[in-house]
């Protein structure tokens, strides 16, 4: 069986020590806990720090992970990541969270930009739309769960053949890019304890940002239903579920 290819946009190994303690490893680690499978599921490519890109024929599907840089910053590397999107978008499933999310809306003709309502850090809540509760991937989801959050872009319009799937205080949480792409603004693969770590790591950060730090942290809650999506994504690579 084919692994799952990650970019990963942001390793946590370049991260403050508790933060990447509370991930206990690197993205494809915190992936694998998410979606209940071993880590060998997954082939990490550092594209943040200039690693190729993979071969989409040697993979089942992609992940495109969340990262601290920004969209429009239009580094090289991601610039190069939204090159092969638009290349290889449609030949095989991908999932892009939270600067993933973004990278797919970016790379096929959306807009990205810092969030009208200011950053967004913590536990939020996440509405289903009708196309939500209508998608393969998303069947059987309640049509509000709770998710965590950190971001300070969002995608302010999508492409032309994009459908919202979810939205929040924020504006849009999911939306689905055609074929099988689907982006998640919140992160599926964080528990509380993951949030938690990055709200001590980077405090003065956050504090700086203007955010509540100890009230966003006495609010966390744990997001099964929303860590489902890691599941859901690896099953239809692995068997073929979501498709229409």
């Amino acid at each position: 069986m084919k692994p799952i290819a990650i970019l990963n946009n942001g390793s946590f190994r370049r991260m403050e020590p508790g933060f990447l303690k509370a991930c206990g490893g690197d993205q494809e680690t915190v992936f694998a806990a998410a979606g209940g499978v071993p880590a060998s599921a997954f082939v990490g490519f550092d594209i943040e720090a200039g690693e190729a890109l993979p071969d989409p024929a040697q993979y089942s599907g992609v992940i495109l992970t969340g990262s601290a840089a920004m969209i429009t910053d239009r580094h090289p590397w991601a610039e190069a990541e939204a090159a092969w999107v638009r290349k290889h978008h449609g030949k095989l499933p991908m999932l892009g969270v939270c600067f993933g999310h973004q990278m797919l809306a970016h790379a096929l003709g959306g807009e990205v930009a810092d969030t009208p309502t200011g950053p967004e850090y913590g536990t939020f809540e996440v509405a289903l739309t009708p196309e939500g509760l209508a998608d393969p991937l998303f069947t059987g989801m309640p049509p509000r769960f709770p998710a965590q959050s950190a971001h300070s872009q969002s995608v302010i319009a999508l492409p032309a053949a994009a459908k919202v799937l979810a939205t929040g205080a924020s504006g849009v949480q999911a939306a689905r890019f055609g074929g099988e792409s689907w982006g998640l603004q919140f992160h599926p693969e964080f528990g509380a304890g993951v949030m938690r770590g990055l709200f001590e790591s980077y405090r003065d950060h956050y504090l700086g940002l203007g955010l509540d730090v100890d009230r966003l942290t006495a609010d966390l809650r744990e997001t099964g239903p929303a860590t489902s999506f890691v599941q859901r994504f690896v099953r239809h690579c692995t068997g073929g579920r979501g498709r229409d």
